[in-house]
């Protein structure tokens, strides 16, 4: 099912597990989804945010 995501959902989504697992959590919740999208260049301009602010 992953497979059928757009492109940016599955690299927003492999950010997600990224941040996940940097801060030690084992699960995937909204805060690490969030912070995945926000990888994403697009979303970033879309959202006037950035990770650093």
């Amino acid at each position: 099912m992953f497979e059928q995501f757009a492109a940016g959902a599955r690299a927003a989504v492999t950010s997600a597990v990224d941040e996940a697992a940097l801060r030690g959590d084992r699960r995937i919740g909204t805060e690490h989804l969030l912070l995945g999208v926000l990888h994403e260049p697009g979303a970033v301009r879309a959202l006037g945010a950035d990770l650093d602010s």
